[in-house]
């Protein structure tokens, strides 16, 4: 491991051995060499932690935890562990292209008033690519609240890159199964640099990782999307109080599409899950009217945020850089 790296990786992970051999192999293909990739093993039960020692890579850091105590604890240890000034996370199922780290480094080295980077993405199926591409632009605290409320910007945890002070003091709420990103960063969207206008929130367009959809991902399954929209309120209800618009619009959103799918048991299952967050039990009136007045709103958000997406055939990380 180098002496003095430039940035820490982190990875937590949990019986993924495979897909974790392709996110070491990706970092270990980065244009930037002097970093140290720190896995988390939340307890694992497949040889995740030798597979790791194997490939005999000294910057490759492997800290085992003694129980499961979830992903995000495992992401707060690793941070805890990280020795560069720079901190950037890679889920255990995902890849970064080759220049993701020289990409980040760059905007944090020219900018130095930014403190947080936010990369666009690529979604890969068996079948399909989807490049998920935010506009380039640079954010305060409290534009990058208003559209991370509105679900205006395009999020993964592999996105996130940030300075190693303002990680550590806001770590991730160990007590969150899903929507864990959106909540550290809108905690932080809140609290860093209050009262400031200066954007400290750099978004990019550049496409620098690949999200590849799986089973076992946590934010896979259509059911529980409304429990945990609540759980996370649950924690800033100051947000709630301020957006409360935003929040009712993302519970009906979702209704809709699930009707749109016909899915039946989904729409009454979201339908208790509102009946059940204490700080939602929204009725279906006021869920109806969130739906027309916040469209427009949305749009709006949108053109802010998001540039597009474009869909493509599968394709190898190797060949962007060929």
């Amino acid at each position: 491991m180098p002496d003095r790296p430039v940035i820490s990786i982190v990875t937590p992970t949990f019986n993924r051995r495979e897909v974790l051999a392709r996110a070491l192999d990706s970092v270990r293909a980065q244009t930037v060499v002097d970093f140290e990739h720190i896995v988390v093993d939340d307890g694992s039960e497949d040889g995740s932690v030798e597979m790791c020692r194997r490939f005999g890579d000294p910057r490759i850091r492997v800290h085992r935890l003694d129980a499961r105590r979830g992903a995000n604890h495992a992401r707060n240890e690793g941070v805890k562990l990280a020795s560069a000034p720079v901190v950037t996370f890679l889920d255990s199922d995902d890849e970064f292209l080759p220049d993701r780290l020289e990409r980040v480094l760059e905007v944090l080295a020219e900018e130095s008033d930014v403190d947080l980077v936010l990369s666009s993405f690529r979604v890969r199926t068996p079948t399909a690519e989807v490049s998920s591409v935010n506009r380039d632009q640079r954010l305060d605290g409290a534009w990058f609240e208003e559209l991370l409320m509105w679900h205006a910007l395009y999020l993964g945890g592999s996105s996130i890159t940030l300075r190693r002070d303002l990680v550590r003091r806001f770590p991730w709420a160990a007590e969150l199964r899903r929507m864990q990103d959106r909540e550290v960063l809108l905690h932080m969207a809140v609290r860093h640099r209050v009262g400031s206008r200066t954007p400290w929130v750099r978004i990019l367009a550049g496409v620098d990782w690949v999200k590849h959809e799986s089973a076992d991902s946590i934010s896979a399954p259509a059911d529980g999307f409304v429990r945990a929209l609540g759980e996370m309120m649950a924690i800033h209800p100051d947000l709630l109080a301020r957006h409360d618009l935003a929040v009712r619009y993302q519970v009906v959103r979702h209704l809709k599409r699930q009707l749109a799918g016909r899915q039946g048991r989904l729409v009454v299952a979201a339908l208790r899950e509102n009946a059940r967050a204490p700080h939602f039990r929204f009725p279906l009136p006021a869920l109806l009217a969130a739906y027309w007045q916040g469209r427009a709103i949305r749009r709006q958000m949108i053109g802010v945020g998001m540039r597009g997406v474009a869909v493509g055939p599968a394709r190898s990380v190797t060949s962007r850089a060929a």
